[in-house]
């Protein structure tokens, strides 16, 4: 652990043994946001900038159902804007590192990560 974040290596290529150190802590904020219920939803610092919704659903989804990834440039207790087009981007893409939150369908998937061994390795 890191001043409160659970620290966890994430393998970056199967190819190759480089990991990157994802910091994980339970999502709490003052304003609650309703697409990011406190209780359900852990937040990560530290996103690459390779990795994509599907990527966390996939590395995730062995703690419990990933209902929703968001990405922000920074910390934030609102839900990123939507693009209304099908075809354009009304909101730019997150670039660079980021942060994520992880929206589980139970209480107990956040917990199931937070309860990470530090030897054990995400990929």
């Amino acid at each position: 652990e890191c001043h409160g974040y659970k620290v966890a290596r994430m393998k970056c290529y199967e190819k190759n043994g480089t990991f990157h150190y994802l910091y994980m802590k339970e999502h709490s904020v003052r304003e609650i946001c309703k697409q990011k219920p406190p209780d359900r939803t852990l937040f990560i610092l530290g996103t690459p900038p390779f990795v994509t919704e599907d990527n966390y659903k996939s590395l995730f989804s062995r703690f419990g159902t990933v209902e929703q990834v968001y990405f922000h440039p920074s910390p934030s207790a609102t839900a990123p804007s939507k693009n209304e087009s099908n075809f354009f981007l009304d909101y730019p893409e997150v670039k660079g590192y980021k942060v994520a939150y992880i929206v589980f369908e139970n209480e107990s998937s956040v917990q199931n990560v937070m309860n990470l061994e530090p030897e054990e390795i995400l990929a």
